[in-house]
């Protein structure tokens, strides 16, 4: 069964929220030795990953080869799910690491890293020092209050619908494939999200560093 590109038909972010931009951001597509990668979201906004120049990305990757050698990333930690299929891991000779569907693993980027099976996978990749972030899979539904405007959230709708309610009245809906980006918002805003029966989603959350953080 060949795997399914979540943002191929989709390649958009459908809205930002925070700074005060509401936009859909066509989402860059490029090819690896593995298969491809589409980059949902980074920062800075003008940052590059060709040249490591950034501070966080996130992306979803096809892996269409039975084994694979992830790209060395010393500067990053990464958190890696599969989407779709299941994969063995292992970094540097250690024990292969089974990851099933929804499974988020951490792993430093320095390490050598090898992967086993065909997946569809979801990635989010952080500058060590610089920010810290996790991806938590949802059901259901929660709601939450930021702590401050140096939080970023990334709510991806896998499968399903889902609405998500950004302290206003009108919720954003989410169909299969489309990913909501929310930063810059004051403290204290209210993000609500219900799920409908059936929807498999996943929310990144990424903290970048300032001069009041202590450590």
């Amino acid at each position: 069964m060949p795997l399914r590109k979540p943002w191929e038909q989709r390649s958009s972010i459908k809205y930002e929220h925070g700074d005060k931009k509401d936009r859909r951001d066509a989402c860059r597509v490029s090819s690896w030795s593995g298969g491809t990668t589409t980059e949902l979201s980074i920062a800075p906004e003008n940052g590059n990953y060709q040249s490591r120049d950034f501070l966080w990305r996130l992306s979803s990757a096809t892996v269409e080869l039975e084994e694979s050698t992830f790209t060395s990333l010393p500067d990053f930690d990464r958190i890696i799910l599969t989407l779709e299929g299941e994969m063995d891991i292992c970094h540097d000779g250690g024990p292969w690491i089974h990851l099933e569907e929804f499974s988020p693993h951490r792993f430093d980027g320095a390490s050598e890293t090898k992967s086993q099976g065909r997946v569809t996978d979801f990635n989010l990749m952080l500058r060590k020092g610089a920010c810290t972030g996790d991806l938590e899979v949802l059901s259901g539904s929660g709601s939450e209050q930021t702590e401050d405007v140096y939080r970023t959230l990334f709510f991806y709708c896998h499968e399903g619908r889902m609405e998500v309610l950004v302290s206003g009245p009108e919720p954003v809906i989410l169909d299969e494939g489309q990913g909501l980006l929310l930063r810059g918002m004051p403290s204290g805003s209210r993000i609500a999200y219900e799920m409908r029966p059936g929807t498999r989603a996943v929310k990144a959350e990424i903290h970048e560093k300032h001069e009041n953080d202590k450590n």
